[in-house]
């Protein structure tokens, strides 16, 4: 990290730090915690300019040049949500509440660490209810530091930890899943059919007579009386759906579904060369008569 300059104000007191950004940081985090006397221990650190302030320290206040060099050091919340740095929910929270505290320097409250969150659009039902516990986990990791469990702020570790997450590979986003494209239902006519009054009510009697359990069973059923009866060759989705409505059954299926599947699975009937269009095959036939009419 470059070195970076800051200069502080503390009621009648200045504090300035120049070195190198991290120990800067820590420093800050530090000061933040234990106010100017933990500054005292340090060892090895950029030197220290200090004028004694003859009143008690009103909170630390960062001057405006310090304060953006502090924000040009880090990306911004937006290229960090951008590149989908943070791998689990508390690390987005720690990144938060960096942000929230102005990189670390000043403590944050629980609301203004959800006020970054809303910002980022980020904050949904289900992680509104879990931010209480993930805060606390981050407390539990050393990462902030609070006496209240209301107001928050930034530990050595939890720097530590938000330059891991910065510096971590960028994280694959989960593609949005694919929208199936919406098929428009088929849509029927009736069709004139060469039946007359006894016609129909035999057809409804031998239709209901059978114990039929497939949509594919009543089309092949109807199809089957009406070649018997020499009164139709070829069935088709609107054949099917007029004799569907003599024998008074719900239309609850795709018709031109349960004909493709009667041709191509079971094989009882067969395309007479037309789209959509069906002879009986002796299977099927074979089926009617062995099969469903046994079940009577």
């Amino acid at each position: 990290m470059p070195d970076i300059k800051l200069k502080i104000q503390i009621g009648n007191a200045n504090v300035e730090l120049e070195g190198e950004g991290a120990v800067i940081q820590t420093i800050f985090s530090q000061l933040c915690e234990s106010g100017l006397g933990a500054l005292d221990s340090q060892s090895g650190k950029p030197p220290i300019s200090t004028v004694p302030a003859a009143k008690p320290s009103p909170p630390l206040k960062i001057t405006g040049a310090a304060d953006a060099q502090v924000k040009e050091t880090f990306p911004s919340i937006e290229v960090i949500l951008s590149k989908n740095l943070p791998r689990t929910e508390s690390e987005w929270i720690l990144i938060y509440a960096f942000y929230a505290s102005k990189f670390g320097m000043v403590p944050v409250s629980r609301d203004e660490i959800r006020g970054v969150y809303r910002q980022t659009g980020r904050l949904t039902r289900s992680r509104s209810n879990n931010f209480s516990s993930n805060l606390q986990n981050l407390h539990a990791s050393g990462y902030l530091s609070s006496s209240d469990n209301l107001t928050y702020a930034l530990t050595p570790a939890g720097s530590n930890k938000i330059q891991e997450i910065l510096t971590q590979p960028q994280t694959a986003k989960s593609p949005s899943p694919k929208k199936r494209s919406k098929r428009n239902p088929p849509t029927y006519r009736l069709v004139s059919l060469p039946l007359d009054n006894k016609q129909k009510e035999d057809l409804n009697l031998f239709y209901h007579s059978m114990h039929l359990t497939s949509r594919v069973d009543q089309v092949v059923v109807l199809f089957y009386w009406m070649h018997k009866n020499k009164l139709l060759d070829v069935i088709d989705k609107d054949t099917a759906f007029t004799l569907l409505r003599i024998v008074k059954e719900p239309i609850t299926f795709n018709i031109p579904q349960a004909l493709s599947n009667a041709s191509t699975r079971n094989r009882y009937i067969r395309s007479n060369g037309e789209k959509g269009r069906y002879l009986l095959d002796e299977k099927g036939e074979d089926y009617v008569t062995h099969k469903l009419m046994d079940r009577k």
